[in-house]
């Protein structure tokens, strides 16, 4: 099966031109499945790959998600697995290893719909003001929290970010999402000016010129900063501050996008600030803005309160 993995693997690369992320998510889950089947039939891992695949019924894919739940996934996962499966026999029925997909008619686990957690305005501006920038490091930190509030991008996007993606002139950055689709997201005066005064420390004390690729946020290493360097980045800060709440890069996603909302933004606007490819992936914000707006009438509008409370 693994011959058909990696033909699979190229075909995400070159036809698909999907992020790394999504085919290390892709062969990931696939490995699982692989994994699982072994512990079906023992005698799976010998078997030829086309004798395998025959073996892989619509029950197998349904034991396997039973399996799945049993190790305690959250629904949103399986349905991610059972997605990547569905992609992957789509693949080899096209390239025809295999006549059926085994996995189209599976249905969907329901998910929950969850509100993603954000902070308010004043939150996220004493988060903003808590690395000291005097030092290098602190004056990176506050400008790694203030783009990613600034311009609500992943942070995957956030550290792949080169110099030369700034644009001073228009002020806008260039950004490469999903699938390497590339988009530009405009860049308030402030935040420019933190950027300018980082990147200029950044040339001068670590001697690292701005040529073609070079990276915008490093570690104390001198390589390209990754993303769980950067949630580490916030775990400290919010663990010096001794907050409760648990926040991550994408709160800090979520709290812009709630931001704009709130101040009136087109919901398509915000849907192209985010890079999402589907409207419904944004409508998630309206509901968390009409929860609040219900928290609100319930605390204040003298209708809301039951009568003797």
């Amino acid at each position: 099966m693994q011959r058909y993995v990696k033909a699979f693997e190229t075909y995400l690369r070159v036809e698909r031109n999907a992020s790394e992320h999504t085919i290390r998510s892709y062969l990931s889950d696939l490995r699982q499945f692989q994994a699982f089947l072994i512990t079906q039939n023992d005698r799976a891992g010998e078997l030829p790959p086309r004798r395998l695949l025959q073996t892989i019924t619509r029950s197998t894919l349904r034991n396997f998600l039973g399996y799945l739940y049993q190790a305690d996934n959250q629904s949103s996962s399986v349905s991610r697995k059972l997605s990547t499966l569905r992609t992957f026999f789509r693949f080899l029925c096209r390239e025809g290893y295999c006549k059926t997909n085994v996995a189209e008619e599976i249905l969907t686990p329901k998910q929950s719909r969850k509100i993603p957690a954000f902070l308010s305005l004043e939150e996220v501006l004493a988060l903003l003001e808590l690395p000291e920038r005097d030092s290098f490091w602190g004056l990176r930190d506050r400008a790694i929290l203030e783009l990613l509030y600034a311009t609500g991008m992943r942070v995957s996007e956030l550290v792949a970010l080169d110099r030369d993606d700034l644009d001073w002139f228009a002020l806008q950055v260039r950004v490469r999402g999903k699938g390497k689709k590339e988009r530009l997201l405009p860049l308030g005066e402030a935040t420019v000016e933190l950027l300018r005064t980082y990147v200029t420390r950044l040339t001068a004390e670590h001697r690292t010129h701005p040529f073609a690729g070079a990276p915008l946020f490093i570690n104390r290493r001198g390589r390209r900063l990754t993303s769980r360097g950067v949630r580490l980045i916030l775990r400290k800060y919010v663990e010096r501050e001794g907050g409760s709440k648990k926040i991550s890069p994408h709160t800090l996603r979520h709290s812009f996008a709630t931001h704009l909302l709130e101040a009136g933004a087109d919901l398509r606007v915000i849907q192209e600030f985010l890079g999402h490819e589907s409207l419904s992936t944004t409508q998630k914000y309206t509901h968390l803005t009409i929860s609040r707006l219900l928290e609100v009438y319930s605390r204040a509008h003298p209708r809301a309160q039951k009568e003797g409370g």
